[in-house]
């Protein structure tokens, strides 16, 4: 819709493709395509011009080397060490790390050191803190909701598209 078009006119992906493809032709742009798990999704958005570049996020090594990119194309990013998981922490609501370490630690390591999700938890931990809630509160509720999200939802109500761990999909829909 952004590029002045309706995907929904072009029901097959190859349309799809070809449409955007053409979109892009002549344009100066940037593709971001985050969060991909396989390898063929990806390719329908190899397009565009010599002017667009695209960039592919993805958590899983293989997908990007199954992309075919040359290896300098494929820029890994490590997770952040506990230490700067804290301290990123700190940088949002630095009473929480003061008031309660061990509980920061924890929430550290559920979060596996995603730069986003600490940034998330962080801003939450400073609003929460404001209402009298602490950090064992957010990872009292992140458990509940990894609980809930491991449970079978019903059939009309399937979403495969949140391929993440469940504790930071707990988190990023309480945000």
């Amino acid at each position: 819709l952004a590029l002045g078009d309706d995907p929904q006119h072009y029901p097959r992906l190859e349309e799809r493709h070809n449409r955007l493809s053409g979109l892009l032709r002549n344009r100066r742009m940037l593709l971001i395509v985050d969060d991909v798990w396989d390898a063929a999704d990806a390719q329908p958005f190899l397009v565009g011009g010599q002017d667009c570049r695209t960039l592919m996020t993805t958590r899983e090594p293989e997908v990007a080397q199954q992309i075919g990119l040359p290896e300098q194309a494929i820029y890994r990013l490590l997770v952040l060490s506990e230490k700067d998981s804290i301290e990123l922490i700190r940088q949002f609501s630095p009473e929480s790390v003061e008031q309660d370490r061990k509980g920061v630690e924890r929430l550290v390591q559920e979060l596996e050191g995603l730069p986003l999700a600490l940034k998330i938890a962080g801003s939450l931990l400073a609003t929460e803190a404001a209402m009298g809630w602490g950090v064992s509160d957010l990872l009292d509720e992140l458990a509940e909701g990894t609980r809930l999200l491991k449970e079978q939802a019903p059939a009309d109500r399937m979403d495969f598209s949140g391929q993440t761990t469940p504790t930071v999909a707990a988190l990023f829909k309480k945000s």
